[in-house]
Parts: C-alpha cells; structure tokens; sequence
C-alpha cells in the first residue's frame, strides 16, 4: 500500500523534531556552562577589587620594597586571571549564540514541515469526505431494486 503524503511528511516531521529536542538540549548546556564562566567571572573580579580596596586600606601609604612586589605580583595574577576567565566566558558566550542558532533553524524546519503536513492531511481529508459524498450521490440515484 502507497503511504499517505501527509504520514511521510509527519515521519520526517518526527525526525526533525527529535533534532530539534536534541538541538534545545545543546543550547542549555551551553547555557549552563556560559552561566558557570559568567558567575566565576564575577567571582574573580569582585575578589580583585576587593583585594586592591582592602589593601589599600590596610596599608594606608606605609609599605616596604618586599610588600609593594608581592602586591604587585599578586594583582598581576589576579589580572591575569580575571583576563583569561573573560576569555572563556567570551568563548562559551560565541558557543552559545552558535547552538542557538543552529536550534532556531531546526526549529524553523521543522514547523515549515509540520504546516505543509498539516496541510496534506486537510487535503486528504477533504478528498476522502468528496469521495464519499460522490459515493453516496452515486448510490442514491441509483435505481432501487424491489423485493
């Protein structure tokens, strides 16, 4: 038996639309890891500041070579740090626009697909109730037997 145009495109519907589950689940693991950087990215920074703020205030303007250098040396660290997780939260922020992206196309193909599925079946079923009231047409002008 032939399938119906409408069940072929509802089976590639299905496909698709398993793709675009999958797809969702990429972009919210793409999400978690962006909100992971971003929180650790603020983390780092509000220490930095921190750290500067309450030196500065320790210290009040009185420091020897060795406390200055190991200052310096430390908000160097902290700077770099602060730079390289501002890296990774920029990298997994591109990461997530892209696994976006990529979901809002599947997502755009596969609602195309279910219209024109959508359509097929409405055809189908317009073209089955004509058929049956031809049928039924057919029968009713037919001559009746008697008995």
């Amino acid at each position: 038996m032939i399938m119906k145009k409408s069940k072929r495109l509802s089976k590639i519907a299905s496909l698709i639309g398993r793709q675009e589950r999958q797809a969702a689940e990429m972009v919210g693991e793409a999400q978690k890891v962006a909100d992971e950087r971003k929180a650790r990215f603020n983390e780092l920074e509000s220490y930095r500041d921190e750290y500067i703020a309450n030196f500065q205030s320790k210290v009040g303007g009185t420091l020897n070579v060795t406390q200055l250098n190991e200052y310096r040396a430390f908000t160097a660290r902290l700077n770099s740090a602060v730079e390289q997780q501002g890296q990774l939260l920029k990298q997994s922020q591109a990461i997530l626009e892209e696994k976006k992206r990529v979901w809002f196309e599947i997502r755009n193909k596969y609602q195309s697909i279910e219209k024109v599925a959508e359509r097929s079946r409405d055809a189908e079923q317009l073209d089955e109730s004509r058929q049956e009231q031809k049928e039924t047409d057919a029968r009713s002008r037919a001559p009746k037997s008697v008995y």
